[in-house]
């Protein structure tokens, strides 16, 4: 009998392993999960099956035993190990790799339709982030004022200032300016608090968004070197963590929901897309519904194909 558990899921980009294996620490903790940073600067999400599956995710049932702050971990295909014991198995994982297009692409209208519908379900939820106005605004309901939290006025005023960014960005997309795009991406990285701040998961959701719609028409709409220096422009103004999860979204490497929800709109999936609202609004604190709201205003400002 097995001794140590199974996995529960497995990244694709941690599977990608060949005869390789990564070693490195675990450099935080949190409830069901922990982050292990490699010796090659990547971010592996260990944790709970519990959490949505990404490509840089290895997650078992119970998540046990839970590793401590500094151990140090080694990843091979057979599995995780820590001192010589291994501590999770890949045996009989199941691999989680994000579509990476929809094909053949809905029209314009249905994916309106689906933009419309995910806006209504997004503008009412509890967990509310930087750009949830957004939301409102979209949906044909009244934006409401920005929630004021425990910074106050901080708040507020960070709510403002993404708002307007966002609106340079949605300009600048609409007329491919490419320059006012990378100055807009650059506004928006390390803004807010957390360890993502909110403006990195908008930057995100619209790098995502942007580079899923090209892989489903057979054509970039954000020319490749745009979206290299949006990144590197945001690198250097924001944690490590969130950098890397910049560069992993630019690329398609996202979490299941986020992914899932790409594809339903790119199928003209009115249901599906907003079915999947509340599954986005869980990740993080207000994560998920700050890169919803990215991915709505990129696909909502498509130079030539906005629906």
């Amino acid at each position: 009998m097995n001794a140590h558990p199974v996995a529960g899921s497995l990244g694709c980009s941690v599977a990608a392993l060949g005869g390789a294996e990564r070693r490195g620490r675990i450099a935080a903790l949190f409830a069901n999960s922990a982050h292990l940073v490699t010796d090659d600067g990547e971010y592996l999400t260990l944790g709970d099956t519990t959490l949505p599956p990404h490509p840089y995710s290895i997650l078992w049932k119970g998540f046990s035993p839970r590793p401590e702050i500094g151990w140090e971990l080694t990843v091979t295909t057979d599995g995780v190990f820590h001192g010589g014991r291994r501590l999770v198995s890949f045996r009989g994982v199941r691999l989680y790799s994000p579509p990476v297009h929809a094909r053949p692409m809905a029209g314009g209208e249905a994916r309106r339709l689906c933009l419309t519908a995910t806006c209504a379900a997004a503008s009412v939820t509890l967990s509310e982030g930087m750009f949830h106005a957004l939301f409102s605004a979209g949906s044909g309901h009244a934006p409401r004022a920005a929630a004021l939290h425990q910074d106050g006025v901080l708040e507020h005023g960070l709510a403002d200032q993404g708002r307007r960014v966002a609106s340079h960005m949605a300009a600048a997309l609409r007329g491919s300016d490419w320059e006012a795009f990378c100055r807009a991406a650059e506004a928006l990285a390390g803004m807010g608090a957390g360890l993502t701040p909110a403006g990195d998961d908008f930057l995100a959701g619209v790098l995502s968004a942007l580079r899923f719609h090209g892989q489903s028409r057979k054509k970039d709409v954000l020319p490749p070197y745009v979206g290299q220096k949006a990144v590197t422009m945001a690198d250097a103004r924001t944690s490590r963590f969130s950098a890397f999860l910049l560069r992993c979204s630019a690329v398609g490497r996202i979490a299941r929901p986020l992914a899932d929800w790409l594809y339903a709109v790119h199928c003209g999936n009115v249901g599906r897309a907003a079915a999947l609202t509340p599954s986005i609004a869980a990740l993080g604190h207000t994560s998920g519904l700050d890169t919803l709201a990215g991915m709505v205003l990129a696909l909502r400002n498509i130079p030539g194909d906005a629906p």
